[in-house]
């Protein structure tokens, strides 16, 4: 049995006992058991919600896992133009078995991203186009630039029949470049 003590931002102290080793503090003050069932309770309920949702939305949901993750992974070794080409060549070739609509591949795109380490606006934005594009959509890709404070700043966004469908919250900001069909 060990005993750990906190000290909260009341003054007080407070002693915990935990029959485990794992009492190391975090960076938020939390016990890391008292994190670890957190992090299960919050997993639990995104498995509850997933299991809540039509097979149809799973299959996206997990279609859209793999292919951030893909693009994620593909940005960081490979040209930016090499990926570009082989999604649009891909999209064009591949047609998906059932038609997504729009807010619902956005959606998809918009849920997982999150949950995939360094998503990007551009591992996003790529990723939507491919989905659109299977779905027989006319998309273009869009990169703009700042210069905020002294720093460079880039950010993607997607189009679909003239309308900004992804990540046009912040588009106003940036100098866009020529358009990526």
């Amino acid at each position: 049995m060990v005993a750990y003590f906190r000290r909260p931002q009341s003054g007080h102290i407070t002693c915990y006992f935990n029959r485990t080793f794992n009492v190391l503090p975090t960076t938020d003050g939390t016990l890391a058991a008292e994190r670890e069932q957190m992090l299960v309770s919050s997993r639990m309920e995104l498995l509850r919600k997933f299991r809540s949702l039509s097979p149809g939305e799973r299959s996206l949901l997990l279609d859209t896992v793999f292919l951030i993750a893909f693009v994620r992974l593909a940005l960081y070794l490979l040209p930016f133009a090499l990926v570009t080409r082989y999604l649009t060549h891909r999209a064009k070739h591949r047609y998906i078995r059932q038609n997504v609509a729009v807010p619902q591949a956005i959606w998809a795109v918009r849920v997982v991203a999150p949950r995939i380490p360094r998503a990007t606006c551009l591992t996003q934005a790529l990723a939507g186009k491919y989905q659109l594009e299977r779905s027989g959509c006319n998309v273009e890709l869009h990169l703009g630039v700042a210069k905020e404070n002294g720093k460079f700043l880039s950010h993607a966004w997607l189009e679909c029949d003239h309308e900004t469908v992804l990540g046009g919250e912040v588009a106003d900001r940036y100098e866009p470049l020529p358009a990526l069909s």
